[in-house]
């Protein structure tokens, strides 16, 4: 199935169930009257509550199909801790190629009116030692270092 159509038959079964939920009497109660739900519009003039999680924002993505779609958010870009600040309390290397790749889905993603949800993740590993795992926890002793890093990427 093109990207697209899971995307839109995903948003369709997830409104069904909410007004499912929503519209369904409550146990006995006094007021027996009619039950208002509701649901927000789903129009292609309204932009909408609804967002994606794509992988990219590029034509050979999908992009063409999450714009069809009607939905306003996007998730699709990670700021990878790890590749911006490689070494601890070293400069920020904003020039990475996943740095790039991000502001350019940035671009992207206000050049069509989408709001963007930025992941950030990744964490270098001495921000993570003594944990080994490559998704480890960031350890409690650096969470300054991880503050300081959100403040850098939030001023960029």
């Amino acid at each position: 199935m093109p990207f697209h159509k899971c995307h839109l038959f995903g948003l369709i079964i997830a409104a069904l169930l909410l007004a499912g939920a929503i519209g369904r009497p409550h146990a006995a109660t006094a007021d027996t009257g009619p039950y208002t739900v509701y649901l927000p519009a789903v129009s292609a003039q309204i932009p909408t509550i609804f967002g994606l999680d794509a992988t990219c924002l590029t034509p050979e993505r999908g992009l063409d199909g999450l714009l069809a779609s009607g939905a306003s958010w996007v998730r699709a870009s990670s700021l990878f801790w790890r590749d911006v600040e490689p070494a601890e309390g070293g400069e920020y290397h904003w020039d990475a190629p996943s740095v790039q790749i991000l502001e350019q889905e940035m671009l992207t993603a206000s050049a069509h009116g989408l709001k963007l949800i930025v992941v950030i993740r990744a964490s270098p590993t001495w921000a993570t030692a003594p944990y080994q795992a490559a998704c480890a926890q960031i350890n409690p002793a650096e969470y300054a270092r991880f503050a300081a890093f959100l403040a850098a990427a939030i001023d960029r």
